[in-house]
């Protein structure tokens, strides 16, 4: 399945320009063909980055449950697809800064501070993915060295706030892209809830579980 759809992705860059990748998971690839840059609306690509990026979070997960099916290299893949569109971002919010004409076209972006803003939560997303594919890439790593760290006790509360993570970056993402305060705001509640001692205690009795077993 992997190597299928890297082949289909490398056949699109070649011969459909216009094809992006809207949605990746590691059973199932989603593709829509766009028009030209200027005429992109900025926030379906942020969109298009959260779904990418959730999904390569809750694959992590997935593996760190004990999933099978999903590898590492295909996560990783998918990262670089999104620090694609974060690039792709980045431009069309440096051609709107020094184009007002171009505003219009970006859909939704009403301003150069707003083309800013957008810019800077594409940056946390794509920071996200970096961590959706570490954490894949850690779990790996402890499996060839010593164990598995599906068997620790301690990681069902891992993969459980990991989920709620997951779920915060889809709220907070889809507050923005609706300008909704109120719905950030309450997202805001729910980081600072889960921030804190709680976090902190149960990531390090997680170490302290997996350097046991690796016997450190």
């Amino acid at each position: 399945m992997l190597m299928l759809r890297t082949k289909l992705r490398n056949w699109l860059g070649r011969g459909f320009p216009g094809a992006e990748v809207i949605e990746e998971s590691s059973d199932h690839l989603v593709l829509r063909f766009v028009t030209p840059i200027p005429e992109i609306p900025i926030k379906r690509l942020i969109n298009r980055m959260m779904l990418t990026v959730l999904g390569m979070l809750r694959d992590s997960l997935d593996i760190l449950r004990g999933g099978s099916g999903i590898e590492t290299e295909d996560i990783i893949n998918r990262d670089n697809e999104v620090d694609r569109l974060y690039l792709l971002i980045e431009r069309l919010v440096m051609m709107g800064i020094t184009d007002q004409s171009i505003l219009s076209k970006l859909g939704g972006a009403g301003s150069s501070r707003e083309l800013v803003n957008t810019l800077m939560v594409s940056k946390s997303i794509e920071r996200a993915g970096d961590h959706a594919w570490r954490i894949a890439q850690i779990i790996g790593e402890a499996h060839q060295m010593c164990c598995k760290l599906s068997e620790l006790h301690i990681s069902n509360s891992v993969v459980e706030l990991g989920l709620n993570s997951t779920d915060i970056l889809r709220e907070a993402v889809i507050a923005f892209i609706n300008g909704d305060v109120n719905d950030a705001m309450e997202v805001l509640d729910r980081r600072v809830n889960m921030r804190g001692v709680r976090v902190l205690r149960l990531l390090s009795r997680f170490m302290a579980a997996a350097s046991c077993r690796r016997g450190w």
